[in-house]
C-alpha cells in the first residue's frame, strides 16, 4: 500500500474507532512495518501541535531561551510518541500478547493519537486567543480528556483483547507517562 493509501485507510480506521466499530481495527496495517509507518501520524499532526505549544511558550515566557526550549519540546514530542509503544512492546509477554495483537493495538493507537491532537488543539488555541474563558476551556479540556481516555480504553480492550481492568491500567499508564513527559519538559524548558 502506498503512503497516501495507507494514510487514507488509517483515517477511515480512526473514523471507525470514533464510532466504536471493532471492525475499524482491520483498516490498519497491523504489522511491524505498519507500526513503524504509523509514526507518520506524528508528522502529519505536527502543524496542529506547533501553534498550541508556541502559544503556550509565548504566554509562559519560555521563548526567552529559544534553543533550549526548541530542543526540550522536540525531545518531549518524540518521547511522547514513542515511549508508550515501546513500553507496551516490552510488556507483551506479561500481557500474553503475540505480535499480531500488539500491532493490531499499537498501529491504530498511533493513528488515533492524531485525532487526539486534533481534538485538543482547537480548545487550547481558542483559550489562548481569549475566545474561551479559562473555566470554559478547562471544562472542554476535561470533556476531551474523558473522551480520549474512554476511546483509548476501548482501543486497548479490542486491539489487545485484554480484560477491562488490564485495559484501564494501560490507559492509566499512558496518561501518567504523558503527564510525566510534559512535567519534565516544562521543568527543563
Amino acid at each position: 500500500m502506498t503512503g497516501r493509501g495507507e494514510t487514507e485507510a488509517a483515517l477511515r480506521g480512526v473514523r471507525g474507532i470514533l464510532g466504536l466499530d471493532p471492525d475499524a481495527l482491520d483498516a490498519f496495517d497491523g504489522t511491524a512495518r505498519g507500526l513503524a509507518r504509523s509514526f507518520r501520524a506524528a508528522v502529519l499532526v505536527l502543524p496542529l501541535y506547533l501553534p498550541v505549544v508556541l502559544t503556550d511558550a509565548a504566554n509562559s515566557g519560555a521563548l526567552a531561551a529559544p534553543v533550549r526550549w526548541t530542543v526540550t519540546e522536540a525531545a518531549a514530542y518524540v518521547m511522547g510518541w514513542v515511549a508508550y509503544p515501546l513500553i507496551v512492546l516490552h510488556l507483551a509477554r506479561f500481557l500474553e500478547c503475540d505480535d499480531n495483537r500488539l500491532f493490531r493495538y499499537l498501529v491504530p493507537y498511533n493513528w488515533f493519537r492524531g485525532a487526539v491532537v486534533a481534538a485538543y488543539a482547537p480548545v487550547a488555541l481558542l483559550a489562548a486567543a481569549g475566545v474561551l474563558p479559562a473555566a470554559g476551556a478547562a471544562f472542554l479540556g476535561l470533556l476531551v480528556t474523558a473522551a480520549v481516555l474512554m476511546y483509548k480504553g476501548w482501543l486497548a480492550r479490542h486491539g489487545l483483547a485484554v480484560p477491562l481492568p488490564t485495559a484501564i491500567l494501560l490507559v492509566a499508564m499512558d496518561f501518567l507517562l504523558h503527564v510525566l513527559i510534559d512535567a519534565v519538559a516544562a521543568r527543563l524548558a
